[in-house]
């Protein structure tokens, strides 16, 4: 193996799942993108779920290695498995998984995976590698996979690659607490108690999800002020610029008839009940 070549674990990415609710990270002018896929959006105590990190759109990757953070009071990691990504036109790959100070109950590991010898870096889309963890516990329902202080390694010496990196909710489900609504999501944290909405969808991030909240103005209160903002947003979708995210209470992806008739009956009241701060 050549110097220019050999696998090193100095790409870093970290991988965080906590829970709460923050906008993604991602870097401007590139092509390539990262995401964590896990099988199961929703899983319940007891249960395996898989989570593919998946790369769209790469050019010239050669290696990667991440930090990979977890609680270990939800989560507790079972496995990990290598992609196809890498291992096109029959190369041959290394991937390397260790618990940082060979402690599994610090919930943090060490993750490498790299092409071998001198071949080229590969192209496309596909399966970086997939983790696996068993459920052990429902801290919070809503937990987030992000990635933090990311990049890629391209085949030639010191080269990185930009990438956009996206992140991915995992929802612990635990049936032996309240779920008023049905949309196993439990009441405790749950952003609309009383409305089912298994996304969570909440675009302004104000703790209410958006099929909840038609307060726009995000001043506690629905009233003529929310009326006149779904008004200059109505008849738009996702497409066109008037498309206010804020006034899709449905989240249909356009602003219309459905969603008057959420402001309609929330009229005169506050948003929710969820997570916000309306009292």
């Amino acid at each position: 193996m050549t110097a220019k070549k050999q696998f090193k674990l100095k790409v870093f990415l970290t991988v965080s799942i906590y829970c709460v609710v923050i906008a993604a990270i991602s870097s401007v002018d590139a092509a390539t993108t990262v995401t964590p896929v896990p099988d199961s959006l929703n899983p319940q105590v007891g249960a395996t779920v898989c989570v593919q990190i998946k790369v769209n759109d790469a050019v010239d990757l050669y290696a990667a290695g991440f930090d990979f953070s977890y609680n270990p009071g939800v989560l507790d990691y079972l496995s990990a498995s290598e992609g196809a990504l890498l291992n096109q036109n029959d190369a041959s790959t290394i991937m390397q998984v260790w618990y940082l100070n060979g402690d599994k109950s610090s919930g943090k590991m060490v993750v490498g995976i790299s092409r071998l010898g001198n071949s080229p870096g590969v192209s496309g889309s596909g399966t970086l590698l997939t983790l696996c963890f068993r459920v052990i516990g429902s801290a919070c329902p809503v937990c987030r996979y992000e990635f933090e202080n990311a990049s890629l390694e391209g085949a030639e010496q010191d080269s990185k690659l930009d990438a956009i990196w996206n992140s991915a909710k995992l929802k612990v489900y635990d049936p032996n607490q309240p779920d008023f609504d049905r949309d196993r999501i439990n009441d405790a944290c749950d952003n609309c108690t009383l409305q089912a909405n298994t996304d969570q969808r909440d675009t302004d991030n104000d703790g209410y999800g958006n099929i909840c909240d038609p307060d726009i103005k995000n001043d506690c209160y629905v009233n003529y002020g929310d009326l006149a903002l779904l008004k200059a947003a109505f008849g738009a979708c996702t497409d066109n610029p008037k498309y206010n995210p804020n006034a899709d209470f449905d989240g249909n992806g356009c602003v219309n008839y459905g969603d008057l008739a959420i402001l309609k009956k929330y009229f005169g009241k506050k948003p929710g009940p969820g997570l916000g701060n309306c009292k």
